[in-house]
């Protein structure tokens, strides 16, 4: 299972070590702002946005 070699070889929780190995299956990036876990991973793109929207909330009012 691709998702626990990950989480095993680069000591990263679960749920980002699925998230990483549904990319790689899928030959997509990963879009995040927390990409401490996954720059780990060799041949996997990861995306760091470069801004924020605004939620719905903070603009109201």
């Amino acid at each position: 299972m691709l998702a626990g070699e990950i989480r095993r070889d680069h000591s990263i929780p679960m749920a980002d070590s699925i998230i990483a190995a549904s990319a790689l299956k899928n030959s997509l990036a990963v879009v995040t702002y927390n990409t401490k876990h996954f720059e780990k991973i060799p041949d996997l793109e990861v995306v760091k946005p470069d801004y924020r929207e605004k939620s719905s909330q903070e603009s109201v009012g």
